[in-house]
């Protein structure tokens, strides 16, 4: 089911339906059975929350896959960049 919710939400995100698109990206990321569905949902969960201004519920999701040992390079760059452009800092980094 993950990744048909995936596909669903990119829909809505090539749409720029960024608040549809969260409802899809996080049904995805609780119903993944394989950790790249789930990191996958995680970073366009976290990019549609940036986008609606909601930088904050982004952090969990970029902390998280920063955490995970399975993440790739790509992955994980992907996440610090996202920090970065909601000006959240790094992992760790709450009080700024």
């Amino acid at each position: 089911m993950a990744a048909a919710y995936l596909a669903v939400g990119d829909c809505y995100i090539a749409e720029r339906d960024y608040e549809d698109a969260i409802s899809y990206m996080a049904k995805a990321a609780t119903t993944a059975n394989e950790m790249g569905d789930m990191i996958t949902a995680r970073l366009r969960l976290a990019y549609c929350y940036i986008q609606v201004g909601e930088e904050e519920k982004a952090r969990p999701f970029l902390d998280a896959i920063l955490e995970t040992k399975q993440a790739s390079r790509q992955e994980q760059q992907s996440a610090r960049e996202l920090l970065k452009q909601a000006k959240l800092g790094g992992p760790g980094d709450r009080d700024k």
